[in-house]
């Protein structure tokens, strides 16, 4: 009889220890619940620039782990398995973790050069849509669950213009940074051309020939941004028929003009 208790007692006891070391490392949330929300609503970034983190908050630490799942939409598009050109590769899985006795998470973007031209502007949304585990609650405000991030396009086309272009023939040469040369496409008597990956201040050479037949036009160099609509004209020059360009070959009579460009702000600039 003296056996039987103490069995019993000694399995109740080591029950009890179990049961007491299982919640210790589990650490069960208790008190009052955290309020999570984006700490900003909206940003951007430029295709070159890489990792971007993306935080949020609560308005107090928990004791315990706290889990989050969101979702993700937009026009840019996600790296995957079946996709050539990413816009943006998400690093941080849902649901993501708030640890133990921390306020503020992260969650963790790289954003992608494609080096393409894209007809849109590029964007992508976040949104905060329900607590998986965890002592919180979501911001009762919507707007604090929904993030929105802006893709700045660096890539631009360029595009030659003059009169009659049915009559008279130019051409335009691009030299590179790392000095190699991109020829325009002839398109319906005009010169255009894409130049990718472009970075703050790098020095491009625009070169424009006249094969000397019709020595005598004016043209008209414009720009287009990625995601704009309209062409914006950042230079206006002629070919004179004294022959009065910046460097005329003697060799062949073609006129050659050139002109440096770099990028400024979002524009690009030609300097002389």
């Amino acid at each position: 009889m003296i056996v039987i208790h103490f069995v019993r007692f000694f399995s109740i006891s080591f029950c009890a220890i179990l049961l007491l070391s299982s919640c210790k490392d589990e650490d069960i949330a208790s008190g009052e619940p955290s309020t999570i929300s984006f700490h900003h609503n909206d940003g951007y970034s430029s295709e070159n620039d890489g990792l971007i983190k993306i935080p949020i908050q609560m308005d107090k630490p928990q004791n315990a782990e706290t889990l989050v799942h969101f979702t993700i939409s937009g026009n840019a598009v996600q790296a995957d398995a079946n996709v050539e050109k990413p816009d943006f590769e998400l690093l941080t899985e849902s649901p993501f973790t708030i640890k133990k006795g921390e306020s503020n998470a992260y969650i963790e973007v790289k954003i992608l050069e494609d080096s393409h031209f894209e007809q849109e502007l590029e964007n992508f949304s976040i949104r905060l849509d329900r607590i998986v585990s965890g002592n919180a609650t979501l911001h009762p405000n919507l707007h604090m669950l929904h993030y929105s991030h802006e893709i700045i396009e660096n890539d631009y086309k360029l595009f030659l213009e003059w009169d009659a272009p049915e009559l008279i023939d130019l051409n335009m040469f691009i030299e590179l940074p790392n000095k190699e040369l991109i020829s325009a496409n002839n398109d319906s008597g005009f010169e255009e051309v894409t130049i990718t990956n472009v970075v703050d201040q790098e020095q491009y050479f625009v070169d424009i020939w006249n094969d000397g037949n019709h020595p005598q036009v004016s043209f008209h160099l414009k720009s287009l941004n990625a995601g704009e609509k309209e062409k914006k004209t950042i230079l206006s020059g002629s070919f004179s028929a004294d022959k009065n360009g910046k460097n005329v070959s003697e060799e062949d009579e073609n006129f050659f003009l050139n002109y440096l460009m770099i990028k400024e702000g979002q524009s690009l600039k030609i300097l002389n």
